[in-house]
């Protein structure tokens, strides 16, 4: 009497990188692996096959846009310049390593400018600092509501002096 050979059919999903050992061999793409294992106490040897199969490769893709002055962690690294940065992300539960790609843009600095005239002999004040002769100032005035700083330019003009002339007889 023929006895019937088992069989045993199993899908394996590899995570890009990643690899998996069947009895003595490693493999790191995908393939379809027969192995034919030996009966024991008289049942027949069972023929396994292995399906391998290659999971997609998770990626994620961030833009981050950030102040002049400012930065940004990623990881265990901080970035001050614009640019592109990728990492990896572990998997967890199981999942595949997900390929993180983060865009890094310098957001622009808000600029103002404004004219002070002002009579010869007076002030004006700016952030708390008094200004007696024409000149330009330049300061910076600190974001609000996430905004980035603003830089202001002030320039300071004497007003003219009213003159008349006057002829008495």
């Amino acid at each position: 009497e023929l006895l019937p050979i088992n069989t045993l059919n199993d899908t394996i999903a590899l995570c890009p990188g990643g690899s998996v050992t069947i009895g003595d061999s490693t493999y790191f793409a995908p393939d379809i692996v027969e192995i034919t294992f030996p009966g024991m106490n008289g049942e027949c040897d069972t023929i396994a096959t292995y399906v391998l199969e290659l999971l997609p490769q998770p990626t994620f893709t961030e833009t981050i846009a950030f102040c002049p002055g400012g930065s940004v962690t990623i990881g265990d690294s901080v970035y001050t310049q614009p640019g592109t940065v990728i990492d990896t992300l572990p998997g967890i539960n199981g999942q595949c390593d997900t390929i993180a790609t983060y865009i890094l843009e310098l957001l622009p600095f808000t600029t103002f400018t404004d004219s002070i005239s002002f009579c010869p002999g007076t002030s004006v004040t700016i952030n708390g600092e008094v200004y007696t002769q024409p000149g330009t100032v330049v300061d910076t005035l600190p974001g609000m509501n996430g905004q980035c700083d603003t830089i202001a330019t002030y320039v300071l003009e004497w007003l003219p002096l009213i003159t008349f002339t006057q002829t008495i007889k």
